[in-house]
Formats: C-alpha cells, sequence, structure tokens
C-alpha cells in the first residue's frame, strides 16, 4: 500500500519508536521473534494510513 509516507513519517505520526515501526513492517522484533504490536499501537499506525474496518471475533454467532 502507497500513500507516500516514509516510516520515519508514520512513526512521527502515529507517535511510536521509528525502530518499532520498523519491526512492525518486517513482522519480527530485534531478536527476530514474531512482532506484537499493542493493539493501540496498531490503531495508531491505521489512523495514520488512513486504514479503517470493523472488529470481528471468530467465534460464530450463537457459539
Amino acid at each position: 500500500m502507497e500513500r507516500g509516507l516514509s516510516q520515519e513519517e508514520v512513526a512521527m505520526r502515529a507517535d511510536i519508536a521509528l525502530g518499532s515501526y520498523g519491526c512492525l513492517e518486517r513482522g519480527r522484533s530485534p531478536s527476530g521473534q514474531a512482532a506484537n504490536p499493542t493493539f493501540l499501537t496498531i490503531l495508531r499506525v491505521f489512523s495514520v494510513l488512513g486504514i479503517s474496518g470493523r472488529l470481528r471475533s471468530d467465534k460464530q454467532d450463537g457459539e
């Protein structure tokens, strides 16, 4: 998805560290583990990138 924003701009606007944002893009932490951002971090990045969506549960209604 191209928004014309650098990693630095997204990180700054989302109020997260540049290194943290880089890890999100790669899907990996510096130690090589899977990235594990907080829900708030995800919301901030989505807001900066203009992404919206609905939350959903994996459970079906009535389960």
